[in-house]
Order: C-alpha cells, then sequence, then structure tokens
C-alpha cells in the first residue's frame, strides 16, 4: 500500500496543478478583499478576506480536488497498474486505501490554508473574539475534511469503473446536490405540502451544512458542541455511506 500511495502521489505533484490551486488559495483572498467597499468601512476587510479564504477553497474541493480524484482512479487502471499490485497481493480495498490517502494529502492543504489565512491574516483584535474565531475555522476545517475526503472516494471509485469523465461529474453532481439543489427543493417544501416533496428534502444530502463561512462573514462565532457534533454526526453517516459505496463500487483492473 505504500509504494502505491507513494507513486499515485508523485503522478498527481508532477501534474504542477496542485501549485496553481495552492497559489490561488494563498494570494486570492487578498485580490478579493479588494471588491467589497473598504474604503469606506475598514471593519469588513478581515471577513471579507476570510470568506473569500473559505470560498475558493470550496470551490477547489468541489472542482479541482474532485478532477485530481478522478484522474487517480481512472489512470490506475488504465495504465494497467491495479492489475500489477493485484498480482503483486495488493487487495482492492488496500489499493481503493492507497489511492484515497493521496488524495486527502490534498484534501488536508486545501483545507489548510483557508484556517491559516483567517487565524492570521483576518482575525478579530479582541482576545474573547479570537477564540471563538480559531475554535470556528478548527470547526470549519473539520467538517470540510469530513466531507470532501468521502467524495473523493467516490470520484475514484466511479473513475476507475466507468473513467475519469463520469467519476468527476459524477462527484461535482453530487457536491451540487447537497449544496444547491437541497436548497432549491426546501424552498419548493416551504411553498408546496406535498409528501413527496418532504420525502425528498429529507433524503437529499444537506452538505452545505459544512459551510460554515457565513459565520465569519455575521461575526457569529464557533458553534456550540452540541451543534458541532450534531453536523459532524449527520456528515460523517453520509461520509461511512460513500466510503461504502465506493469501494463496492472501486475496481483495480477493466472490467
Amino acid at each position: 500500500m505504500k509504494t502505491l500511495f507513494k507513486l499515485s502521489l508523485v503522478m498527481a505533484v508532477r501534474q504542477k496543478t496542485f501549485f496553481v490551486v495552492l497559489l490561488l488559495l494563498a494570494l486570492g483572498p487578498f485580490v478579493f478583499q479588494q471588491m467589497t467597499n473598504y474604503v469606506a468601512d475598514p471593519s469588513v476587510l478581515a471577513p471579507a478576506r476570510a470568506q473569500a479564504a473559505w470560498q475558493l477553497a470550496w470551490l477547489a474541493a468541489c472542482l479541482w480536488l474532485s478532477y485530481l480524484a478522478a484522474n487517480l482512479g481512472g489512470e490506475h487502471v488504465r495504465s494497467k497498474m491495479g492489475e500489477y499490485f493485484l498480482s503483486r497481493g495488493e487487495g482492492r480495498g488496500s489499493q481503493m486505501l492507497a489511492l484515497s490517502a493521496c488524495a486527502a494529502v490534498f484534501a488536508v492543504a486545501i483545507a489548510l490554508l483557508p484556517m491559516l489565512v483567517s487565524i492570521f491574516a483576518a482575525a478579530p483584535g479582541d482576545a474573547e473574539e479570537l477564540k471563538h474565531w480559531v475554535v470556528l475555522c478548527v470547526q470549519h476545517g473539520v467538517l470540510m475534511l469530513l466531507l470532501t475526503l468521502s467524495l473523493t472516494q467516490l470520484a475514484i471509485a466511479l473513475a476507475s469503473r466507468f473513467g475519469a469523465l463520469v467519476g468527476y461529474t459524477g462527484s461535482v453532481f453530487v457536491y451540487l446536490l447537497g449544496f444547491y439543489a437541497v436548497l432549491a427543493v426546501e424552498k419548493m417544501v416551504i411553498g408546496e405540502d406535498a409528501f413527496y416533496m418532504d420525502l425528498l428534502y429529507v433524503v437529499l444530502p444537506h452538505f452545505y451544512l459544512a459551510d460554515l463561512t457565513h459565520r465569519f462573514v455575521h461575526s457569529q462565532g464557533a458553534m456550540s458542541n452540541s451543534e458541532f457534533f450534531a453536523v459532524f454526526e449527520y456528515l460523517a453517516g453520509w461520509g461511512i455511506l460513500l466510503s461504502v459505496l465506493s469501494y463496492l463500487i472501486f475496481t483495480p483492473k477493466k472490467k
């Protein structure tokens, strides 16, 4: 497993898109902050910087990390690397874990950068507010990782069986489903009292719960322990479901 992890990591880094993404995540918040009316109200500058940092991170996770994961899964099968490692005694689960661990390295980097920007370049001056701000950064990073890790597994699995394009579009589709489609259904549920709409709303994933960007913008502070663990348990349940589904879909060789 260690050998496959190292090979996959080298292949991913050689694409060099990772460095472009890192640069965007590091510099983007300081560029997009200029779009605010900070001259008239300097107090909006720091929250705008934090908002840009986290929104860029979510964008990178959805569009770029899904692409990376799908490329890993598709190339693993296409290059017959999966068959080679099968011949060496590396089982399907072990190979899936190695590819997922490789994608997890980049997922951690994507979650860590907005945390650093928010803490060191956008944190409030008050000691009590700073404490809540740091806790909120950690909570947001944990929830982001919890969600992105399971969706990268899904991209890897779909790409291994159906190709990189299906892996990428499938993962992005689930992102859009959990962040936007469910909110559209919520508006329909409010406007129309129908059982099937209520059922659809309950069944759909509520991934938007992992995005705490609004709490930085409106200075709402960190979530309480009960709130955080309720969201954590919900997303962990979806994470387990997606991980099991990904394991069942994943194949190390062409069928």
